[in-house]
């Protein structure tokens, strides 16, 4: 089971002692073990096959240590499915922040930025490991028993939904085009085919990865935009 000690000094060292955890710090870190290893977990069997007893096994805990910690199983998921959705949110605002468009050069055509933006979209997409995916899916079919837990959900997609739009607009302007649709609608429906092709990719059903799909989709709709005169 995981302890917290103070560091052992070797003979003659010179770094100073470990400052001891308080109860509350050590309450914390052993939640952030238990959620850690519940990922791992939950993400090999999916929320129904994994047990908390799996879950204590893997962060080095015994049963009770969880208990202290969540009182079901159901609210270690939704402890877990939180925190990675606030992530992925974050992961998200700080991806578009970072990445700013800027008018193209002389240098820098229209169409090149289109095939870097298009690039950098498709690699994003595809670099989510496919067990995230298929436990958000979990997630969301169990969540939809619980009002709470749904309305919470759908908040996280809006909100990413709002992200994603406040991209693509500034993207358009940037190169001067005109989308046939408003950048809601876009990002919207480009969530939407993004989650079908991530299940139709895992089940066989597709060979085109979700990243893929969503390039030339992409591509397809910013082919018809109207182009603005910068004169």
């Amino acid at each position: 089971m995981n302890t917290i000690e103070p560091r052992v000094e070797k003979p003659g060292a010179t770094s100073h002692r470990r400052r001891r955890l308080t109860r509350p710090e050590a309450q914390a870190l052993t939640r952030r073990r238990l959620l850690a290893a519940a990922a791992d977990v939950f993400s090999e069997k999916g929320f129904r096959g994994a047990s908390l007893t799996d879950v204590a096994d893997r962060a080095g805990y015994t049963i009770g240590a969880v208990y202290s910690n969540f009182a079901s199983k159901d609210e270690v998921f939704h402890a877990l499915m939180r925190e990675r959705i606030r992530m992925a949110e974050e992961g998200l605002a700080a991806a578009f922040h970072d990445h700013q468009p800027s008018a193209p050069s002389s240098t820098d055509s229209v169409e090149d930025q289109i095939e870097r933006e298009l690039d950098r979209m498709a690699a994003a997409e595809d670099a989510v490991p496919p067990r995230w995916w298929r436990l958000l899916y979990e997630y969301r079919a169990h969540a939809a028993t619980n009002p709470a837990a749904w309305a919470e959900q759908t908040d996280a997609d809006r909100r990413c939904r709002e992200i994603m739009a406040r991209h693509i607009e500034r993207f358009a302007a940037a190169v001067g085009l005109v989308l046939p649709m408003s950048a809601s609608e876009a990002a919207e429906l480009s969530m939407a085919l993004t989650d079908g092709l991530r299940a139709a990719y895992a089940e066989g059903r597709s060979t085109m990865t979700a990243g893929e799909g969503l390039r030339r989709v992409v591509k397809a709709l910013l082919a018809t935009s109207a182009r603005i005169d910068p004169a």
